[in-house]
């Protein structure tokens, strides 16, 4: 469980989902404390706080180090999940976190590499079997952000972030290949995983906070 270091009866995140639009979301945020206490199987770690199998690393591989930066860790559950590796949440692991005090919220960077890297995540590691079930949520999604980070200013990066991620679409989509390859699960068990966005939860939480 990750606490915000200035507030630390908040919750930061309590590991990572992937939601059926396509985009990453971290549980619990802005949630109290109390929350979120029991130990159960989710996504994905947030690397800040994680430990990961060394056999799972040799197998599936470290960090995509064309990300650089941001959805690194959303992109390695995501392959480890396909290859059939698990997450469990252990709530009563603390970490006190000084949340985006490097690259600050909503700043040039942060929006730049977090929407290209949710493109290349979506294209290496969704399933073909579920790409139909979850374009248009995710093309929405992209469309709501646009509109979320224009009226904050960020339009310019918004944009050059989705254009950098078009020009990576054949790298990418050579590494899906292999990716997809290894697939060892069920594409019915990759969706049960998936979170449902019917209000485009990540957005409108942050509206709220803003």
């Amino acid at each position: 469980k990750m606490l915000y270091y200035e507030n630390p009866k908040t919750i930061d995140r309590a590991g990572d989902s992937y939601t059926r639009a396509g985009a990453g979301l971290l549980r619990g945020r802005g949630k109290r404390i109390n929350n979120y206490n029991k130990h159960e199987w989710i996504f994905g770690a947030s690397a800040g706080a994680a430990i990961y199998r060394a056999d799972m690393i040799k197998k599936i591989g470290l960090f995509d180090e064309d990300f650089f930066l941001l959805y690194e860790d959303v992109d390695l559950s995501f392959r480890a999940q396909l290859q059939g590796y698990k997450c469990i949440y252990v709530p009563d692991a603390v970490v006190y976190h000084k949340a985006s005090a490097s690259i600050g919220y909503d700043s040039a960077i942060s929006v730049y590499y977090s929407h290209r890297n949710l493109e290349w995540v979506y294209i290496q590691n969704m399933p073909a079997g579920l790409i139909l079930k979850t374009i248009f949520p995710h093309i929405i999604y992209d469309i709501a952000a646009f509109f979320f980070f224009a009226a904050r200013g960020r339009n310019k990066d918004f944009i050059k972030a989705k254009w950098d991620a078009l020009k990576g679409v054949k790298k990418a989509l050579k590494k899906r290949k292999q990716i997809q390859k290894n697939r060892t699960v069920e594409i019915d068990y990759i969706w049960r995983l998936l979170e449902r966005e019917l209000f485009f939860t990540r957005l409108t939480r942050r509206l709220k906070t803003t």
